[in-house]
């Protein structure tokens, strides 16, 4: 059971990243997160996470943590509702800034 919901998490969680275009993802087969790459005129990993934690409440692990400063640390290991409002609050940070 826990499987096969994780495992729908993640693919909803995949298809919505993929849905940003200011995010380059990769399928993962089996991990519980993804680690999308900002591309565009995006600020740093620690810069941008800092921003979705305190304009979005969004907590995102900044790539930089695992030497790539270009992506971000995302987790499907919470509800699919939670999933869901938190792509919501991803992409509304990256519209603002894309129009700044």
């Amino acid at each position: 059971y826990m499987i096969n919901s994780y495992n729908k998490r993640r693919k909803s969680r995949t298809e919505g990243l993929k849905e940003i275009k200011e995010l380059l993802v990769h399928e993962q087969s089996g991990a519980f997160y993804s680690f999308p790459q900002l591309i565009g005129c995006l600020p740093s990993s620690l810069d941008f996470c800092k921003m979705a934690l305190e304009e979005e409440g969004l907590a995102m692990v900044p790539g930089i943590a695992f030497g790539q400063d270009n992506c971000i640390r995302l987790s499907c290991s919470v509800s699919d509702e939670t999933i869901f409002d938190g792509l919501d609050r991803l992409r509304r940070l990256i519209e603002r800034l894309m129009t700044q």
